[in-house]
């Protein structure tokens, strides 16, 4: 089967989740003997790469017209471009040209979109047009929020905004225009907030973890004097790394520890500075993810405060297979991951006391510590990277053969599986 893969960012480039599950995808499938290349964007246009091979991958890196790169996401430009920005990723017709062009060079039996954003939210369009099917893979909220968080001014959005639901109309008339198109969501909780909102509009749809073949650690465990905690992901505000921080810092005032932040963000700076001269504390920055697994190895339990719907973050996954335990908000897909004071603990989200008291209760008790660890280990057995290509193998098969739908004739339904 020829599957062409549609990702903004991808490695070496990698910002978050969506992108090492892209190539997660792409290295199984290349892997089984399928033929695989993946759309991506490039930085400028020394940086293009047209078919290139990489890990059995061919490799399209193209330039899409933005005011800025979606490797900066943002970051440093003037505010007044980010509307520009966000109108040509909507609208500009170049977009669908530069995908309708790889589309017929590569000839896909499917094509996977892994996020739409940089590429253009329009390009849907091109597949339309060749009647190609398409899996669409949801590693966040992006099908109804400009923000793919719902998530903003230190909240989660109780309801969409005028601006978020523009675009998603936007999304929603384009994607409809595919006749064979399903939704792959790693999380149930995800997909249910999606599904409620509308955007999925009666497509077939399963939940289906990330198909990562995450690294080994490289070393044992080593025995530390003091227990070890450790954040790994973005350092931005939905994540909600402050109130880990301000818990943490409360915490310290009654138990020893230390707490290892890895990661990079929009919040970085700011975080560095406003918790600075901590001896317990050590921001690491973005860490490859060889480095990342063994620093999450290393310790005795990973925290995930998230104030938003999190999906299913692929630092618990890790934390999982390696035995450690998780503190995490009892928030989006998290609870399908952490059982709560079996192989981790659940805790409100954005609660600092709660977080205060669980860190602290985790130094104290260090043999309750290693009986969730021991549980996580079974509990991450079930992230087989095989079991979980086979299940994108078949829902791939389903789309494909399925019959094309008319785009004048909505289904009635939801149509939700579990993989």
């Amino acid at each position: 089967m020829r599957v062409l893969i549609l990702s903004p960012l991808f490695p070496p480039y990698a910002q978050g989740g969506a992108e090492l599950s892209a190539q997660g995808l792409a290295r199984w499938l290349a892997g089984k003997g399928h033929e695989v290349a993946v759309l991506t964007a490039a930085k400028g246009a020394g940086d293009e790469v047209h078919g290139e091979k990489r890990d059995g991958v061919s490799l399209y890196r193209r330039l899409f017209p933005r005011p800025y790169s979606i490797h900066l996401q943002g970051r440093g430009a003037s505010p007044w471009l980010k509307p520009i920005w966000h109108s040509q990723d909507h609208l500009d017709p170049r977009n669908r040209r530069i995908v309708g062009s790889i589309l017929d060079t590569v000839r896909p039996d499917i094509v996977t979109l892994h996020s739409l954003v940089g590429l253009g939210q329009n390009t849907p369009a091109a597949l339309a047009e060749r009647d190609i099917p398409t899996l669409y893979v949801l590693p966040d909220l992006a099908l109804a929020c400009l923000r793919a968080t719902m998530f903003r001014h230190g909240r989660a959005c109780a309801r969409r905004c005028g601006e978020c639901l523009v675009s998603s109309t936007l999304k929603q008339a384009t994607l409809r225009r595919i006749p064979r198109l399903g939704f792959v969501s790693p999380s149930q909780a995800n997909l249910d907030r999606l599904a409620a909102l509308g955007t999925l509009d009666g497509r077939p749809a399963r939940v289906i973890a990330n198909v990562n073949a995450y690294p080994e650690a490289r070393h044992a465990r080593e025995a530390s004097a003091l227990p070890r905690f450790v954040y790994a992901g973005r350092l931005d505000a939905p994540k909600g790394v402050e109130n880990l921080l301000q818990a943490a810092e409360a915490a310290r005032a009654e138990a020893a520890f230390t707490l290892t932040i890895i990661g990079a963000g929009g919040e970085e700076e700011r975080l560095r500075r406003a918790f600075a001269g901590r001896d317990w504390l050590n921001f690491m920055g973005w860490l490859p993810l060889a480095d990342t697994v063994e620093a999450i190895h290393q310790a005795d339990a990973l925290c995930l405060p998230s104030l938003w719907s999190e999906n299913l973050p692929g630092a618990a996954v890790i934390a999982l297979r390696h035995g450690v335990p998780i503190l995490a908000s009892a928030a989006g897909g998290l609870p399908q991951l952490v059982e709560d004071g079996v192989n981790g603990l659940l805790l409100p989200p954005g609660d600092a006391a709660a977080w205060r008291k669980a860190l602290i209760g985790m130094v104290r008790h260090p043999q309750r510590l290693a009986a969730m660890g021991a549980a996580a280990r079974v509990s991450g057995r079930r992230f087989d990277p095989d079991r979980l290509g086979a299940d994108y193998l078949d829902f791939m098969e389903e789309i494909r053969h399925r019959p094309p739908r008319r785009v004048d004739a909505p289904e009635n339904g939801l149509g939700l599986q579990q993989g």
